[in-house]
């Protein structure tokens, strides 16, 4: 489920917050809440659903919180859905891939997680110049930083770097999407199968909440030139996701 923000008024905690002051005058009804309370009212307390799974109050609302641990995958989530199972490579027939390369385990989820960005020789007859690419994460991430593989090299490739990120040579797009580009030395040499890039994330504060974390590549209009691997890309699920899953 989606919560949508909520900005504080003054004095006010917050949706479903704690007690807000005199100058509060909002109601539970008026903000949405069905649990924690405004302005100093309570809205409720969460229950449980039909199957019996605990509710949780987030942000005002009674949301279910799928369990899912180490040796869950393919078991019920306990909120009507099933726990996923650990995916290492996105999409093995697609020109361009996620691959899991290594994680760090926290107890029950992960801290960290590194992965790398391949590319087969399944472009046709024209091969990638140019890239730009999104990955995008199902909890909040931070990439710490990339490394260019070998076919990059060889191509006399480069990495661009955001002035506005501090002159890093990635884009944050919000808090679970970072963008890397790939720009080209004046012979624009064609890039060859291999991996690509190497990349580094991680949760800032600390772990994932408990259970599987999962990252993708977006789909964009344009992900690399020419216009005729662009189109080859495009004609596949490259934004399957991979699936990481703790060990213990």
């Amino acid at each position: 489920m989606v919560v949508s923000s909520w900005a504080c008024h003054p004095g006010d905690a917050g949706r479903g917050g704690a007690d807000a002051g005199a100058a509060c005058t909002a109601t539970c009804e008026q903000r949405d809440s069905q649990c924690g309370s405004v302005c100093g009212k309570p809205c409720g307390a969460c229950g449980s659903t039909a199957r019996g799974a605990p509710l949780t109050c987030l942000e005002g609302q009674c949301v279910c919180v799928p369990s899912c641990v180490a040796g869950t995958c393919g078991q019920d989530d306990g909120c009507g859905g099933t726990c996923a199972c650990p995916v290492d490579v996105s999409c093995a027939a697609c020109p361009l891939r996620l691959v899991r390369v290594d994680q760090a385990d926290a107890p029950g989820t992960i801290a960290a997680a590194t992965l790398a960005l391949e590319a087969t020789a399944d472009w046709g007859d024209s091969l990638p110049r140019l890239a730009e690419v999104q990955v995008a994460a199902s909890e909040p991430v931070v990439l710490e930083r990339v490394e260019i593989g070998e076919p990059l090299a060889l191509a006399r490739k480069r990495i661009f770097r955001f002035s506005a990120q501090g002159n890093q040579p990635f884009e944050r797009v919000d808090e679970r999407t970072w963008r890397v580009m790939l720009v080209s030395g004046p012979r624009n040499l064609p890039i060859g199968p291999g991996r690509w890039l190497t990349l580094h994330f991680s949760r800032a504060g600390g772990a994932w909440a408990a259970g599987p974390v999962s990252f993708h590549l977006v789909r964009a209009e344009r992900m690399v030139a020419p216009e005729d691997a662009n189109a080859v890309l495009l004609g596949t699920p490259f934004e399957q996701p991979v699936v990481l899953q703790a060990r213990r």
